[in-house]
């Protein structure tokens, strides 16, 4: 058995093609510039929408908070003065939305004082088209 696979040897290395160093160098080269435009243009590809709608309701242990998506729907829900400024984010969360970061945040706006608030701003990094951590601005009110 050992004499057939020695004898074969010499078949085996013949039909292996031999590239030489330039030939390897220009392969490695186009793998490298196509994963460098694929992770360009996938990271240009990415983006979000934030639907504005009624307001929601958000719970965090016994603190419930009226979130309105605009000043003018607060204003519409009531809005008489505003009375903290509330600025968090996702971090240290699975959800790294904008309604993370929210949800994230309720206990801030009671320790206000009020019930209600609305988004002033609200934005999501994002690197390579990987989604990072939400932040958002909220404003409390009475």
């Amino acid at each position: 058995m050992l004499e057939n696979i020695l004898r074969s040897w010499p078949e085996v290395l013949s039909s292996w093609q031999v590239r030489s160093n330039s030939e390897i160098f220009l392969i490695s080269n186009k793998i490298i510039f196509s994963a460098i435009i694929f992770c360009c243009l996938s990271g240009c590809a990415t983006g979000s929408v934030r639907m504005i709608g009624v307001a929601n309701n958000y719970k965090s242990g016994s603190c419930e908070v009226t979130i309105y998506q605009t000043k003018s729907q607060a204003i519409e829900g009531g809005l008489k003065r505003e009375v903290c400024v509330v600025e968090g984010s996702s971090a240290f969360s699975f959800n790294h939305s904008i309604e993370g970061a929210i949800k994230n945040n309720i206990k801030k706006v009671c320790q206000c004082g009020v019930s209600r608030a609305y988004v002033e701003s609200g934005h999501t990094e994002s690197q390579m088209g990987v989604k990072g951590v939400s932040y958002i601005n909220l404003i409390g009110f009475e």
